[in-house]
């Protein structure tokens, strides 16, 4: 993700599925408001997701600023560039 504000941090992740499956996932969030018990937002398509559906979209600004985690899985090996 680009041109993002300096407050947010976007990391990628592996979250652990049920079954034991590894799911890649790369999280975005506002380091102000970040605590190990903030709740997490889904944003993606399913299998129609694209590469545009990551980039950064000012709207989504007001669930960080509440502490939101947004959480893009990288579905279909879906490639990212983390800067």
């Amino acid at each position: 993700m680009t041109n993002m504000p300096a407050h947010l941090t976007c990391e990628r992740i592996e979250a652990q599925a049920r079954d034991g499956t590894a799911l890649p996932l790369v999280m975005v969030y506002d380091k102000r408001f970040y605590t190990d018990q903030s709740a997490w937002v889904m944003c993606s398509r399913g299998s129609e997701a694209d590469k545009e559906d990551l980039a950064f979209k000012a709207e989504r600004l007001s669930l960080t600023d509440r502490g939101f985690v947004l959480a893009f899985p990288m579905i279909r090996g879906t490639i990212i560039e983390l800067s």
